[in-house]
């Protein structure tokens, strides 16, 4: 017996027509989808990338990223609760982690955000606070990246007998602490 949740209250009825709709459309667009991903990418390619994928490299990866994930997910929690919202970290891991597969399939950033934003949405019934949160969020990515940009690029202007590890550990103490300091403000 499956259970559906309920609609948000926030969410107009319109959208109990489109959910009819999707629950037939569904899987014949995700097997369309397959089958276009097949068709245009040779599968040659990626099975002889696969053979000499050097698999250490694959597992370290995968084994750095999830620690990873979890620390952006108790970052976005430090900004939910301090707009009220109740959302666990593991269900913002669990959102984050379902927004990321969807952003490989889906064209354009602005679809995935549009779609992590219903989640949130949906998962604590205040669509304002979630929007600034993921506001928030981006605006803090932004900030990040440009500051790690501006970084890297004054290293890359030195010679490499000036380059010092401590300043780059001091650029990553001074991420970590803007990280976790600048959302409790």
């Amino acid at each position: 017996m499956k259970i559906d949740k309920p609609m948000p209250k926030w969410l107009p009825e319109a959208n109990l027509t489109f959910k009819r709709i999707w629950r037939y459309l569904r899987y014949p667009l995700l097997i369309g989808l397959i089958v276009a991903v097949f068709w245009i990418v040779p599968i040659q390619d990626v099975v002889a990338s696969l053979k000499t994928a050097d698999y250490t490299y694959v597992l370290a990866a995968i084994l750095v990223t999830i620690p990873v994930f979890y620390l952006e997910a108790l970052q976005f929690k430090i900004m939910t609760d301090k707009l009220g919202m109740k959302i666990k970290a593991w269900e913002i891991l669990s959102i984050n982690l379902v927004v990321k597969f969807y952003s490989l399939v889906l064209p354009g950033t602005f679809v995935a955000s549009g779609i992590r934003w219903y989640r949130f949405s949906s998962a604590s019934n205040q669509p304002m606070s979630a929007l600034a949160a993921l506001t928030y969020s981006r605006l803090f990515n932004i900030f990040l990246s440009v500051f790690l940009g501006v970084g890297f690029w004054l290293m890359a202007s030195r010679s490499s007998t000036e380059f010092n590890i401590v300043q780059v550990g001091l650029m990553f103490v001074g991420i970590t602490l803007a990280m976790y300091v600048l959302p409790r403000l």
